[in-house]
């Protein structure tokens, strides 16, 4: 099994409940970690054909958070996941984190979800 990562993606979007979140974006910080299953062939191989794609997983998760409006990070994080684990069957689980770095000053705050199939 391999864990392919996503890290330190910075994406602006609108989400939030109070009235400044739902008109002005803010930064979210992203990571996900997605534990696939992989024949060794693959590895040993080389071979592009049979992995999942790093730029198709960023672009999904770039699209669901610009292209969406959620009061809770919570709703955003499961939106994440259950698109990305509909992407292959080699996967198996799906850990995202969502943090937003501007709310407020001395920290990030955010939620995690692992998600499995």
């Amino acid at each position: 099994m391999y864990i392919l990562l996503i890290k330190d993606l910075r994406i602006r979007a609108i989400h939030g409940l109070r009235e400044k979140e739902k008109i002005v974006p803010q930064e979210f910080l992203i990571n996900t970690e997605v534990l696939a299953r992989f024949h060794k062939i693959l590895a040993k191989k080389d071979i592009f054909d049979d992995s999942l794609c790093y730029g198709t997983m960023r672009k999904s998760i770039i699209k669901i958070c610009t292209e969406n409006r959620f009061d809770t990070l919570e709703a955003l994080v499961y939106k994440v996941n259950t698109e990305l684990i509909k992407q292959s069957e080699k996967i198996i689980s799906i850990t995202t984190s969502i943090e937003k770095t501007e709310l407020l000053k001395d920290c990030h705050v955010g939620v995690k979800l692992i998600t499995k199939k």
